[in-house]
Parts: C-alpha cells; sequence; structure tokens
C-alpha cells in the first residue's frame, strides 16, 4: 500500500489499517510522523539555500557567480546543481587558457 500524506497527517494516519484492519501500532505511527516532519523540515530548508542562491545570484558580481549564470539558465540544471559543478570543477582553478583545463 502507498501513502499519500498531504495536509493533516495525524487524520490520515488514524484511517490506515495493515491488510489485517487493526489499528496501526503506535510506535509505527509515531515514526511515521516523525519522517513527514523531518520531510517537511529538510524541504523548507532546501527551499530557503535555494532562495538564497538565487537572490545571491541577482545581486552579486563576482567571478565565481558569473559561471554559475549560463549553467543556471541551462533545463534541467537547478540552482543547486549548478552552484556544486561550478565549486567543484572551475571555481578553485585559475586556468588561464582552454588546455589548463584539461590538465
Amino acid at each position: 500500500m502507498q501513502l499519500t500524506l498531504q495536509g493533516d497527517v495525524d487524520a490520515q494516519l488514524d484511517q490506515v489499517q495493515p491488510w489485517d484492519g487493526s489499528p496501526l501500532p503506535s510506535a509505527l505511527r509515531t515514526r511515521l510522523k516523525r519522517a513527514w516532519q523531518q520531510g517537511g523540515f529538510l524541504t523548507a530548508h532546501i527551499q530557503t539555500l535555494e532562495a538564497e542562491r538565487r537572490a545571491l545570484l541577482r545581486r552579486r558580481e563576482a567571478p565565481v557567480l558569473a559561471q554559475v549564470r549560463p549553467l543556471f539558465t541551462l533545463r534541467g540544471i537547478g540552482v543547486h546543481s549548478a552552484w556544486r559543478y561550478v565549486m567543484a570543477f572551475f571555481a578553485w582553478r585559475d586556468c588561464q587558457t582552454p588546455k589548463q583545463g584539461g590538465a
């Protein structure tokens, strides 16, 4: 069985029953509520980080950010991925020529 939890998770978990019709054990219900809260917290945290990075891309003029902007405009690459690619592969090197990128 697959649960699609939205809104009031407590009420939805009260309606869920295993195959034998018994109520969910309290330990399982508590664990599911905790996991739901943790997922909500992480989602909010990720959204905050992405909003901060978008704002930083709009406001600042740093050489590193000049490398992030073109990647961010590509389809399928978000702010987080563009940021990571630049920081991992390009920003730490001071390449003077294209040949130095492969060296």
